[in-house]
This record gives structure tokens, sequence and C-alpha cells, in this order.
């Protein structure tokens, strides 16, 4: 009887290790591929999208671009879309846990590389309210996840549309306030500008979604959407 008992406990061991392994396995892509859209995105927040300035000329209210919309603000939503693809393949758990390991990554090597110079590579030169904008970006991509694991269903479009547009809002408007935050001023027409660029890439995002959804499957069932 102890015999049967000790052979349980340490298949139990074994499998909590498997599962552990299995669920590591999982999530080693989805992590990486948001881990490098963060830190890419990060290294460009000096520079600024010019070009989409005739864009948003005609909508009322909407700043120009190009004053205000570096490629950190534009990139960083563009992050949603790996949130998405997760979502759809590994469910809310596994996408909400790839969200924090990722983030957690970006901010443990920003504090790892904090006061070294590599020859080669743009200095992270960050603004005063960085701490904010990681808080916005981040649960901006969680909020992406839990709207995608809500909405999916039959009509598959639904999904990735809403997921990227309320996420992208969402960090439009959690961008104001983290500027707010560090002493800054709310913008209404950045933030209207940032809104009709989350539309936008909302609706984009669309098409490679249908593209990609033959190739990446749900795992889990997850009802096939």
């Amino acid at each position: 009887m102890v015999h049967e008992t000790a052979i349980f406990h340490q298949r139990r061991r074994e499998s909590g290790v498997k599962s552990a392994a299995r669920a590591i396995g999982r999530t080693a892509l989805p992590v990486f591929v948001l881990f490098a859209i963060i830190t890419g995105a990060l290294m460009r927040w000096d520079t600024l999208v010019t070009g989409l300035d005739p864009v948003f000329a005609p909508v009322p209210g909407a700043t120009a671009p190009s004053l205000f919309l570096t490629q950190t603000l534009f990139l960083l939503p563009l992050g949603l879309f790996a949130v998405v693809i997760t979502s759809r393949r590994l469910g809310l758990s596994y996408s909400a846990s790839s969200i924090l390991v990722a983030w957690g990554l970006v901010l443990a090597l920003i504090g790892a590389s904090a006061g070294f110079e590599v020859e080669g590579v743009p200095a992270l030169d960050l603004p005063p309210y960085a701490a904010q904008l990681f808080v916005a970006a981040a649960l901006s991509q969680l909020v992406a996840a839990f709207v995608f694991d809500a909405v999916r269903g039959p009509q598959w479009w639904r999904a990735p549309l809403f997921s990227m547009l309320i996420g992208g809002v969402f960090f439009a408007v959690a961008y104001q306030v983290a500027v707010v935050l560090a002493g800054g001023v709310f913008a209404t027409g950045e933030l209207v500008t940032l809104s009709v660029l989350a539309v936008m890439i909302a609706a984009i995002s669309v098409f490679p979604y249908q593209l990609m959804r033959p190739m990446v499957r749900p795992l889990f069932g997850l009802g096939g959407y």
C-alpha cells in the first residue's frame, strides 16, 4: 500500500512537470513575438511617423500624426494582432500569461541594460511617462485578449475585429491618461487620431487574420473558432 502511494505521488509529480513543460513550450513563441514587437517599438520612440497626415486631414478634430505620432505609439497597437493570434490558438489563459511574461522580460531587459551602451545599438531614451505608457500598453493587450475570448464564435470576423478595435481605443485613452499622470496635458486631438488609427488597424487586421485561420487552428477545440 505504501509502495503504491509512493508510485502515485511520483506519477503526479512527473505529470505536473510534463504539464509545465508543455505550457512553456506552447507560450514560448507568442512570448518571443510579443517581446520582439514591444522592444522594437520602444527603440523607435524618437522617430515620428510621416506620410499619414493626408489620411487624417479630413477627420474633424484630429491632430496631424507627424506632430506627435512616434513609431512607438504606432507599433505598440500592432502588438494586439499577436495577442489575437495567440488567443485564437491557445485561449485566454495562455494569451494573458504570454502578455505578462513578455512585459516582464521587457522590464527585466530595461533594468539590466540601464547604464550600459552598446556600439551600433541606439540608446533607449524613454519619455518621463514611460512607466504609465507600459501599463497602458499591457492593459490594452489584456483587454484585447479578454474581448477576443468573449466574442469568439461562428462569425469568425467578430472576435479579431472587436478585440483589435476595443484594445486599440483603450490604448488611445490610456496613453492620454498616462501623459496626464506624468504632468502633461490631455490632448483631445491626439486621442482622436489614435482612436481613428485603432479603427483602421482593426479593420485591416481582419484580412491577414482570415488568411492565417487555416494555419492557426484552436489547439483545445474552443468551438473551432
